[in-house]
């Protein structure tokens, strides 16, 4: 009776034990205690879909739902790296979508983004307008911001002006970035102080699974220009992996005291290093030296050469030139397996093919 009458009164009360000495403060500093953890990164990464093939409407704005809207809105959104992607029906009926750039270069690229086409089959990038290149990346900060462009056709862009500036140099890119092209074709532009296609004065580019073809410059890389005209800076690195750079030319520019050669066909290093791998390059022309490559010698790590494969030919004048660094003499000209690996800036891995 006593027992039951006790469970009754007490089954709703838990029955505590004493904690050992000690305890209770030590759990009860535990629960005060406060600590500052770093969180994940939770930015809202944007995606802005390309819904048309148009550009400027007639007072020069940016025509809603086309790439240079998409450019406009991915430079609004800071400190994300935005995707912008085509629309499906732009090219589902197995042509070519051109978008002609009536309206000059698109929008300076201040922020990280990855513009992703279909491939470049299916999409062309056109410049239409006299003296303007296509993209220009050029990220504040004193980091090299990653930028990706694939799958696209970039052709037309066209630099024309006399003097030796920047502003005439990449006729379809000039980056100081990290910029890379993936499954890219740049086709037939043209700048008139270097760098038909492409100008890197710093950061890097890499090139992977793409075609440089037929671009056109004076005064070095008719393709590529690696560095800034005096070479100021080295730390450029451009990687060319599973590609082709065929058929470009460069010739001189300037004159008197002010003349710069036409090296490298292809590609020219001005300052910098350039890996070439599993690549062509192939009937490139250079009024000068290096009709496939130009490179003045910056040391690279002899173990970048462990492993050469590569052949030289049918570039027209000399197919590969090394320039001495400073440039006091003449150029001396060869095959890379013929020079001395550390001297110089240009490393060419296995299955390398310069012709």
């Amino acid at each position: 009776m006593f027992a039951g009458n006790w469970f009754k009164k007490n089954r709703h009360h838990k029955i505590h034990r004493p904690l050992k000495k000690g305890l209770r403060r030590k759990e009860a500093t535990r629960e005060r205690s406060l600590r500052v953890e770093a969180l994940e990164d939770r930015r809202m990464l944007a995606t802005f879909v390309v819904q048309n093939t148009l550009d400027v409407d007639a007072n020069g704005n940016a025509e809603v739902g086309s790439l240079r809207q998409a450019i406009e809105l991915s430079n609004a959104t800071p400190n994300a790296t935005d995707e912008i992607v085509f629309a499906d029906f732009l090219y589902s009926q197995g042509q070519q979508a051109t978008i002609f750039l009536n309206g000059g270069q698109l929008p300076t690229i201040v922020d990280e983004v990855n513009i992703i086409g279909p491939g470049p089959a299916a999409l062309a990038i056109v410049n239409a307008t006299a003296n303007n290149r296509i993209f220009d990346l050029n990220i504040p900060g004193n980091n090299f911001n990653p930028v990706i462009i694939g799958g696209v056709t970039l052709t037309g862009g066209n630099l024309s002006g006399g003097d030796n500036s920047d502003d005439n140099r990449g006729g379809a890119i000039r980056t100081t970035d990290d910029l890379t092209l993936i499954e890219t074709e740049i086709i037939g532009n043209s700048a008139s102080q270097g760098g038909g296609a492409i100008f890197a004065p710093s950061g890097s580019v890499n090139i992977q699974r793409s075609l440089l073809l037929g671009n056109t410059s004076s005064g070095g890389g008719g393709a590529i220009f690696v560095g800034t005209p005096d070479g100021d800076i080295d730390d450029i690195l451009v990687n060319v992996v599973d590609s082709t750079i065929s058929g470009n030319s460069t010739t001189g520019a300037g004159s008197g005291e002010d003349f710069r050669p036409g090296y490298g066909g292809g590609v020219f290093t001005r300052s910098g290093s350039v890996n070439i791998s599993s690549s062509t390059i192939a009937d490139n022309a250079a009024s000068a030296l290096g009709g496939g490559v130009a490179s003045f010698g910056n040391p690279r790590p002899d173990e970048l050469m462990d492993s050469i494969s590569l052949v030289i030919a049918d570039n027209d004048f000399e197919e590969f030139t090394l320039l001495p660094n400073p440039l006091a003499e003449p150029p001396s000209t060869g095959f890379i397996p013929d020079v001395n690996p550390g001297d110089f800036n240009v490393w060419f891995g296995d299955q390398a093919r310069i012709v």
